[in-house]
């Protein structure tokens, strides 16, 4: 049975890395409409310093390029 979430219920989730690791609460998703893929979550940082090199848009959330994520109670999941 496929599950369906809207985007709406994502936001303020916690995102983590494959790891596990904290990395902040999703803000927003940007998708590909041609190809309905995931291109990239915005996320506010749960630090107050950003890796070196990290992407950082223009309202200061950490851009994450990805094209899936898991989701389960613990939070999103960058695969």
């Amino acid at each position: 049975m496929t599950q369906m979430m809207l985007t709406k219920e994502l936001a303020g989730k916690r995102v983590m890395t494959p790891t596990g690791k904290v990395i902040g609460i999703l803000d927003d998703i940007v998708i590909d409409t041609a190809t309905g893929e995931i291109r990239y979550i915005l996320v506010r940082s749960s630090d107050a310093q950003a890796n070196p090199g990290q992407r950082i848009d223009g309202k200061g959330r950490l851009v994450y390029s990805t094209t899936r994520i898991s989701i389960d109670d613990a939070g999103i999941t960058l695969e």
